[in-house]
C-alpha cells in the first residue's frame, strides 16, 4: 500500500471487460468466468433493487493445498485491492472474507484494520473475517455462504446461485482469493502489458501447491504454458514419477509419458 496505494475505482462494466480481456477465471478450481460473474451479480443487484456482497472464498478445503494460504499470508492487501475494486464497481457496503486457519484469519484482519476497516456500523463498505472448518468441502462455495449466513460450512443439499441469493439474502460476488488478486495485478498494469505473460489462451501466471513424492514440497507461481515437468524438477520430484494427480482430490490423474508432453495450463491439464 505504501509503495503502490490504491487503486484507482472504476465501474462495473469496465472491470468485467477487464476480465474478459485477460480471459480471467476462477481460480478455486470450478474455472468460471469472473467476467460473467461480475455481470450476473450487477444485473441480479439492479433488478431487485438491492447492495450486493462480496466474498473473498480464502477457505482451503483441498487437503493438500496451500496456494491460498501463501497469498492471504504473505500478500493480503493484494488480494484486497482486487476485492474492493469489485466492491466499489458493485455498489456492494458489505466484504466477506472466509478463512479456514488461524494464520490467514490473523493476517486478514491485520490488512483490513491498515486500511480502516471494520464491521462497525455506519461506515461505507463494512468488512469482516469469517473462520470456516478446515476440511474438505468447507471451500465450496455455497458452504462459504452457508458458513457467511451463521450456518455450517456445508452444502445445502440443493443448488444455490449466489449471484441471485447469497450472503443474507443478497446477490453476491463470491471468487477465490487468487482471483481477486489477479484482478488487482491486471488493474495496475492494464491488460496488454497482463497478457505478455503466459499462453495467449490463458495470460497471467497461476499459483501452484507441489507436495507429495518430492524433495521441497512448495507453493510456486509460474506463467501458463511453463512445461510441467519443469516445476516438478524444482520440488525436486523424481524424473520418471508414477503419477501426478492435477487439481487436488477432484483432479485427474496423469502418468509420466503424460506428465513428459503437459504444460501448465487448463487445457493440457
Amino acid at each position: 500500500m505504501k509503495v503502490h496505494g490504491p487503486l484507482e475505482p472504476v465501474s462495473g462494466e469496465r472491470l468485467a471487460q477487464l476480465a474478459e480481456d485477460i480471459s480471467l477465471t476462477g481460480r478455486g478450481g470450478a474455472g468460471f468466468p469472473f467476467g460473467k460473474k461480475l455481470r450476473a451479480v450487477a444485473k441480479s443487484a439492479i433488478r431487485r433493487g438491492i447492495r450486493p456482497v462480496v466474498v473473498v472464498n480464502g477457505s482451503e478445503g483441498e487437503p493438500a493445498c496451500r496456494k491460498d494460504t501463501v497469498l492471504l499470508n504473505r500478500a493480503p492487501h493484494l488480494i484486497l485491492d482486487g476485492a474492493l475494486l469489485a466492491a466499489e464497481a458493485l455498489g456492494a457496503r458489505t466484504l466477506v472474507v472466509a478463512v479456514t486457519r488461524n494464520s490467514t484469519e490473523i493476517s486478514m484482519r491485520a490488512a483490513l484494520a491498515e486500511r480502516g476497516l471494520s464491521d462497525r456500523r455506519g461506515q461505507a463498505l463494512r468488512a469482516r473475517v469469517v473462520r470456516t472448518p478446515e476440511r474438505m468441502v468447507s471451500g465450496e462455495a455455497s458452504s462459504v455462504i452457508r458458513a457467511v449466513n451463521g450456518g455450517p460450512a456445508l452444502p445445502p443439499g440443493r443448488r444455490v446461485r449466489a449471484a441471485e441469493t447469497g450472503v443474507g439474502g443478497a446477490p453476491t460476488l463470491l471468487s477465490n482469493a487468487e482471483t481477486f488478486a489477479q484482478l488487482a495485478v491486471a488493474a495496475r498494469i492494464g491488460a496488454r502489458r497482463y497478457s505478455h505473460t503466459g499462453l495467449d489462451s490463458e495470460p497471467g501466471t497461476v499459483m501452484l501447491t507441489i507436495s507429495g513424492a518430492v524433495a521441497r514440497p512448495m507453493v510456486v507461481e509460474v506463467p501458463t504454458g511453463v512445461p510441467l515437468r519443469y516445476v516438478l524438477q524444482l520440488a525436486g520430484a523424481p524424473p520418471q514419477p508414477q503419477g501426478v494427480l492435477t487439481g487436488g482430490y477432484h483432479g485427474n490423474w496423469i502418468d509420466a509419458a503424460a506428465v513428459h508432453e503437459a504444460v501448465v495450463s487448463k487445457e493440457s491439464l
